[in-house]
């Protein structure tokens, strides 16, 4: 053919199978959502504290999943809208949650509950405080993310009167993320009883907070999570009828007994078919490896 080839040539076998594929990348190219669709990919609107969950799931199942970090309400609004598949946070959902997440028309609001998490008070191993009512306890978790927390609780009362009465009046409170919904609610709830938030409020890890507390003894904490508490000491929670303290134990917080404990919600309205990646990591989350996977976080799966 001397190095020439005819258009029927061209368009026929090998030639054509070449030339349609080069026009098929160039698509691809062009565009974004199309290639994760090919990568099997999910997107997920998560808070900060789920990152590490949802990597775990990501390399058990199989099932690529890009990550957006964000509030959880702003979570809600990327699943409502459609921008992404998922949203992963934490707390209570409201029918306010409920209908920002069924904005779209024709789609259902979907809520799975896959976890819970554990709020816990830690303090230096001679700190005086003996236990937190539950009452109390319930007071400082429902106030998360509201601006209308009342900060007269008795036990940071007592905390701040026992100071006073110490050669150093300090209570310094480490929170976890200021961040999230939950770090906001717990800031507000302490700023007038302590006299020492500290600027990075924003960046604790519970291993920061529990090495902070452990060298101070009129430091308080607030953990997300109870992985390995070794230095600091977990103030336990008391019942009104009851002499027994509750402490975070997976199975008082699977079973909601414990105070101090929220639950991890999935939200979706989503329509997907049966072979995709959304309907098989909605499959995954609900076998033995997933729940394996929670409490290798740090988390509780659900009963």
């Amino acid at each position: 053919m001397n190095g020439k080839f005819s258009l029927p040539e061209i368009f026929s076998g090998r030639y054509a199978a070449l030339l349609c594929g080069v026009i098929i990348l160039g698509h691809l190219a062009g565009t974004s959502t199309p290639v994760a669709a090919a990568q099997g990919a999910i997107r997920v609107a998560s808070e900060k504290a789920y990152v590490d969950l949802l990597s775990l799931w990501a390399e058990s199942s199989g099932i690529k999943v890009n990550v957006q970090i964000v509030a959880a309400r702003q979570a809600i609004r990327l699943a409502g809208g459609g921008q992404v598949d998922f949203a992963l946070v934490g707390g209570t959902v409201s029918e306010g949650d409920r209908a920002i997440l069924g904005a779209r028309p024709g789609r259902l609001p979907l809520v799975k509950e896959v976890g819970c998490e554990a709020l816990a008070l830690v303090v230096h191993p001679d700190n005086p405080l003996p236990f937190i009512l539950e009452q109390e306890a319930r007071c400082i978790f429902c106030a998360t993310g509201r601006s209308d927390a009342s900060p007269t609780l008795s036990v940071w009362n007592q905390l701040t009167a026992w100071a006073a009465d110490s050669a150093t009046a300090s209570i310094r409170a480490i929170l976890p993320g200021s961040n999230t919904e939950t770090g906001l609610g717990l800031l507000h709830l302490l700023d007038a009883s302590c006299s020492s938030i500290p600027e990075r409020a924003g960046s604790w890890s519970d291993a920061d907070i529990e090495r902070e507390v452990a060298q101070d003894t009129h430091a308080i904490g607030i953990v997300y999570r109870l992985r390995s508490i070794q230095k600091a000491r977990v103030v336990p929670v008391k019942g009104k009828a009851t002499d027994n303290p509750a402490l975070p134990e997976p199975e008082k917080i699977s079973s909601g007994e414990y105070p101090l404990s929220g639950k991890i919600s999935l939200l979706y309205n989503l329509r997907s078919r049966p072979e995709s990646p959304q309907s098989r990591f909605l499959s995954f989350i609900s076998t033995p490896k997933a729940h394996e996977d929670l409490r290798k976080a740090g988390f509780y799966p659900m009963r």
